[in-house]
């Protein structure tokens, strides 16, 4: 699978788990929300565990 792809997925499960309460959250300890996707940690943990550890797409997400 290409890396750009899949760095799409990943993104687009993400947006699928984000809420509103988790973005509104991330002012209480003063993260700005403004480009936040609003995943809880314990989510973000579980969907990484299923995506194993490949270094590639994360030096496209970065970019």
């Amino acid at each position: 699978m290409a890396v750009a792809k899949q760095v799409t997925e990943v993104l687009a499960a993400l947006q699928k788990k984000s809420t509103k309460k988790v973005r509104e959250g991330l002012l209480r300890f003063g993260i700005p929300n403004d480009k936040a996707i609003g995943v809880s940690v314990g989510d973000l943990r579980t969907y990484a565990k299923g995506l194993g550890r490949d270094q590639a797409p994360s030096g496209i997400a970065c970019r």
